[in-house]
């Protein structure tokens, strides 16, 4: 029989809202939980904005159920994306990055990047 676990953050990094270039996106990353953030980007159409997080997310969300454990005992998965919504110009989804590594967030803001996205926030 398999079992499920619900892991909640009960707490917040406390950090300086940080602010850097990735080409010509700038990309601010403000206070956030892994597994309840908001990535919110502009200066790409929906279309577009739409395909990058779907296949970024179908690429760490492992649908097939192939991935080993890590040492520490995780999958490396993403868990959750919300449906794509749109709040002005922008566009936005809620994500929980389960067990994931860091480097899935980063994967997502190059995809962002390399679509000339000109500003990604994450709060």
């Amino acid at each position: 029989m398999n079992e499920s676990s619900i892991v909640d953050s009960n707490s917040k990094l406390n950090f300086d809202e940080i602010v850097f270039n990735i080409e010509s996106t700038q990309i601010t990353i403000s206070i956030f939980t892994w597994d309840w953030l908001t990535v919110r980007v502009s200066g790409i159409q929906r279309e577009i904005a739409s395909v990058i997080f779907t296949e970024w997310f179908m690429s760490w969300f492992d649908v097939e159920d192939t991935n080993q454990l890590n040492a520490e005992g995780l999958y490396e998965v993403v868990h959750f994306m919300s449906d794509l919504k749109a709040e002005n110009s922008d566009f936005y989804v809620d994500l929980d990055l389960g067990s994931s590594p860091a480097e899935a967030l980063e994967d997502l803001l190059f995809r962002l990047s390399d679509e000339h996205a000109l500003k990604v926030s994450i709060s």
